[in-house]
């Protein structure tokens, strides 16, 4: 989708990825951006910590198709809610299974997200992975880039690398759940074809 017009509405705004070259494109870290309208900082950390980021810093963070790609997306919400200002607000976009190849997998789960959190599960920790759903379930036939089952299988060996697999499968209510778990409040939710969009405040 276009965040044109948010970026637009912003003085300025950061750019985050937790490597600087990934499969969707390229950073520096302490580089600048001009996008949008606008522009800002970028930084190379991992998303479930923002390491070296200052609390309550931001007064909005979003997360586009990113949510998805987390094997502790809890941390990664009580870690926006860190760097978030009083009242900030974080905006997640995320896939809608019915119109992507995971079209065949089962919503994740919530209580198993607890676990991870809980246990503090890093991002690198293959052992949490989905592999076997992710491998078995994912409809190829939609997703041009995985090629093959082959391909598809090594794409998903590398994950800490490339960050390519969809760990939880997420739908408006398990994503209003787990926000209202690490202390938001929900204010606004959507979807349009392929994305599912959620809106909530730091309590």
């Amino acid at each position: 989708p276009s965040y044109g017009p948010v970026y637009k509405a912003c003085a300025s705004f950061d750019l985050v990825n937790f490597a600087a070259k990934t499969m969707w494109g390229d950073i520096s870290d302490g580089g600048e951006h001009t996008q949008g309208g606008s522009h800002g900082k970028t930084f190379i950390r991992d998303g479930s910590t923002l390491e070296g980021i200052p609390d309550n810093k931001y007064d909005f963070a979003l997360g586009s198709h990113y949510l998805e790609h987390l094997l502790n997306p809890l941390k990664a919400l009580h870690t926006m809610r860190r760097v978030l200002k009083p009242s900030g607000a974080v905006i997640l976009v995320l896939p809608r299974k019915e119109f992507c190849f995971d079209d065949k997998r089962n919503q994740g789960s919530v209580e198993d997200m607890v676990y991870r959190f809980v246990n503090d599960v890093d991002e690198t920790d293959m052992r949490f992975a989905h592999l076997d759903q992710v491998t078995l379930q994912s409809n190829l036939a939609r997703d041009l880039p995985a090629k093959n089952y082959e391909y598809f299988l090594g794409r998903s060996l590398m994950n800490v690398d490339m960050r390519g697999i969809h760990q939880f499968v997420y739908d408006l209510d398990s994503l209003t759940k787990i926000l209202e778990l690490m202390g938001f409040t929900v204010v606004f939710k959507g979807a349009e074809n392929l994305n599912q969009y959620i809106a909530a405040t730091k309590n």
